[in-house]
């Protein structure tokens, strides 16, 4: 067998062509924008496999902050050469990453192969965010059905606005730059029950995540009394509007109804996808046409303190 080597390496630009060289050479296109692997003065770090130097294996990690001030890790991009696939280093390079960090691991959007793989390394699997979607003008036959099975919600559900907000001045803004911090009326903990995982959203980890020249997002800013309540991250592509987040201060969670009347008008768009957690926005949603969709990305995580986690937000 091959004398195979396993490493934690900085993120830097070195890497990410060799990665995107390893990726494309087994038939898949990356683009990486360095700055988000770059965070709080800091690459983050890949474990990586090399035969005699060559990349073969590459899953990075990106850092995640917990609404308890924890630090996490999400991995991603997960790829073994296919040249190597008969080694089992798919679950060597999971166990060394296991290994190599202390802290809890995050994945979203797991193939059915890689499930069985982390499950053998002791990965466990929690609900993770709904996929949900709105036809607006319908294109196919499938699309059509969508779009009456989502009026029937519609009509039969009443939109939730919040009264304590019904009275005050709202204004819509839309920018493809993230608002600045004192524009905000303040960021607080979503809510969950016990056994939840929740993703601090703070405005630090909002400019690293989202902001850049080569970002495709843009802002949808909801202010309240000229204060930013609610904020609408999104993008748009081929007539479709695919909403990737959602942050919201008290009583701004009421203000996504609005929010998507608002981005309707705006653009003349097929549909709406959106992908969200709390079972909260699942009446907010119906009551504004969208239906659940089948698919939802699986998410499963290793916390090494073994806490079971039953819901991720």
């Amino acid at each position: 067998m091959s004398n195979f080597s396993f490493n934690i390496e900085p993120l830097d630009s070195c890497l990410l062509e060799e990665a995107i060289e390893l990726f494309r050479s087994n038939g898949i296109v990356k683009r990486y924008d360095q700055e988000q692997f770059y965070y709080k003065d800091q690459y983050s770090k890949a474990v990586t496999i090399r035969e005699s130097g060559v990349l073969i294996g590459f899953n990075a990690t990106m850092p995640a902050i917990l609404d308890n001030n924890n630090q996490a890790l999400w991995s991603c991009d997960f790829i073994i050469d296919k040249k190597y696939r008969s080694f089992g280093l798919g679950t060597k390079i999971k166990k060394f990453m296991l290994e190599s960090f202390d802290c809890p691991i995050y994945c979203l959007g797991v193939s059915p192969i890689a499930q069985k793989v982390l499950k053998k390394c002791g990965w466990l699997e929690a609900k993770g965010p709904k996929q949900y979607q709105k036809i607006i003008h319908p294109t196919s036959i499938k699309g059509f059905l969508f779009f009456l099975v989502g009026k029937m919600y519609q009509f039969s559900k009443i939109k939730i606005y919040t009264k304590t907000l019904s009275n005050s001045p709202i204004s819509f803004h839309i920018s493809e730059e993230l608002p600045h911090l004192k524009e905000f009326r303040g960021f607080f903990p979503v809510s969950g029950s016990e056994g939840t995982l929740k993703i601090a959203r703070s405005y630090d980890y909002l400019k690293w995540r989202y902001s850049g020249a080569d970002k495709p997002y843009k802002y949808l800013s909801v202010k309240v009394n000229s204060k930013v309540n609610a904020l609408v991250i999104y993008k748009t592509l081929n007539n479709k509007i695919d909403m990737v987040d959602f942050v919201y201060s008290k009583g701004g969670e009421y203000l996504l109804t609005l929010s998507f009347e608002y981005l309707e008008k705006y653009y003349y768009a097929n549909m709406i996808d959106c992908l969200i957690s709390e079972a909260f926005f699942d009446e907010i949603l119906k009551s504004n046409g969208f239906i659940k969709k089948r698919y939802a990305p699986s998410f499963l995580y290793f916390n090494p303190n073994k806490e079971v986690h039953n819901k991720f937000y």
